[in-house]
């Protein structure tokens, strides 16, 4: 499917850091393009036009209330385990977002060589890793162990978490994982470490 500069601009920015007003996605689309793009080449109008095309080519969607209603009914009924980029915290009523078929146009143009690793850090001391890969989730493990140890890891609510780690485990099998609500990595692997939460948490 062939994309306008400012269509594949606002793309970009939905592929790359999720869910958003649109107000703010065009403004990062027009002053932070993806190269060769430059800052500054692309127009308001330009970008405005462009987020209206990709709503009308079934790429982005605009949420409303029903939807996100279903969305998290949908979620709340899945049993396979999820990691961060499934975060219902991050839609609300008329964000853009994109759509399964935007996210495989995206995937396919920027992240093909991409290997597939998230975690869970929705319970206070405890991080879940999810990976596509054994080596993929021993590697994540050994980063974030050491960034929760020498007190460099905050959660994704942003709050710092003091550490140490009190407990690693081992490597285990999963029958699959999703990375986000259009991509599910199956078959997956998951290790769970454990360490001491900041009292905010």
């Amino acid at each position: 499917m062939e994309l306008a500069d400012p269509e594949l601009a606002v793309l970009w920015h939905l592929y790359d850091s999720g869910p958003r007003e649109p107000i703010v996605l065009l403004d990062d689309a027009r002053n932070a393009p993806p190269p060769p793009l430059l800052r500054g080449q692309l127009s308001e109008e330009h970008v405005t036009q462009a987020l209206a095309s990709l709503v009308e080519r079934g790429l982005v969607r605009l949420w409303s209330e029903s939807e996100l209603e279903a969305e998290q009914a949908k979620w709340e009924s899945e049993k396979l385990p999820r990691g961060f980029g499934v975060d219902l915290d991050d839609l609300d009523v008329g964000w853009a977002d994109l759509t399964r078929e935007g996210w495989r146009i995206a995937l396919n143009r920027w992240g093909m060589d991409r290997r597939f690793t998230s975690y869970d850090d929705s319970t206070p001391g405890v991080l879940v890793i999810y990976s596509e890969s054994p080596a993929g989730c021993m590697t994540e493990r050994d980063r974030l162990t050491y960034k929760i140890d020498n007190g460099q890891f905050y959660t994704y609510g942003l709050i710092p978490q003091p550490g140490p780690v009190t407990r690693v485990g081992e490597i285990e099998n999963l029958k699959g994982w999703w990375y986000n609500r259009f991509h599910l990595i199956r078959p997956g692997y998951s290790a769970k470490i454990e360490y001491v939460p900041s009292p905010a948490d």
